[in-house]
């Protein structure tokens, strides 16, 4: 056989429906198979419970120098 004749083989094959949805399938698979494996979760944010409010730190008072009599 020459290549002209291998050329034309392999391009029916290609070109062949079953070969065109394996590809498509397996290409399917391993993007299915990357997200699973480069799934990160989100980190829980804890929720606020509405009957109470949250107490916060308040600045401290500014001390008022206080002047003695002269």
């Amino acid at each position: 056989m020459s290549i002209k004749d291998y050329l034309s083989i392999a391009l029916k094959v290609l070109s062949s429906w079953q070969v065109i949805v394996t590809v498509v399938l397996m290409i399917m698979v391993m993007h299915f198979a990357n997200m699973i494996i480069n799934y990160r979760k989100k980190p829980k944010v804890p929720k606020r419970k509405k009957g109470k409010e949250e107490k916060t730190a308040e600045p401290a008072p500014v001390a008022e120098e206080k002047e003695e009599e002269k």
